[in-house]
């Protein structure tokens, strides 16, 4: 069995970019999230807050994978 190595090309630096600026901005939200966490730790319990970030957690990634690949959404809500 022979393995043979590929070449790969160096990405686009608009590709780079934008993959940075996704880095910065989750890092930029989740500082966010520790400030809010305090405030709402004293009204909330903890399974209630963490119950309340997973699930809005799960829907912004819901939305995001909806909204970059269509084709992962029905065709009748989907249309271009």
């Amino acid at each position: 069995m022979r393995i043979e190595a590929s070449v790969s090309t160096p990405a686009p630096r608009a590709k780079l970019l934008h993959g940075n600026a996704i880095c910065v901005g989750s890092i930029f939200l989740f500082s966010l999230a520790f400030p809010a966490a305090d405030l709402l730790l004293q009204d909330w319990g903890v399974l209630g807050l963490i119950s309340i970030r997973n699930m809005l957690a799960f829907g912004l990634i819901l939305l995001y994978i909806w909204v970059v690949d269509k084709s992962l959404c029905p065709s009748k809500i989907c249309t271009d």
